[in-house]
């Protein structure tokens, strides 16, 4: 994702954490703390979205510029292990 600020890069953790990187700098820009792991994250740049699925089988969609969870849902009966953002 490329921004005014420079690079970034989303990782998501099994210790429940979504995080926000600089590339250029090398910082964590922001830090998600969750109750279960993060499986699988997905930046969507036409919708300034981050979209997460995680072990307590909830999707959620998260708004970059204002770091907030703007949606979540309950989206399986299993953990999310993979998602997909069709543009």
């Amino acid at each position: 994702m490329n921004t005014k600020e420079g690079d970034k890069l989303i990782t998501a953790a099994n210790d429940c954490t979504l995080r926000i990187w600089d590339l250029s700098l090398g910082t964590c820009l922001s830090v998600f703390k969750f109750a279960d792991p993060i499986s699988c994250a997905q930046i969507s740049e036409e919708h300034d979205m981050i979209f997460t699925g995680s072990w307590d089988k909830m999707v959620r969609a998260m708004d970059l510029k204002t770091n907030a969870i703007v949606k979540s849902f309950i989206a399986s009966k299993e953990s999310i292990k993979c998602i997909k953002v069709d543009q």
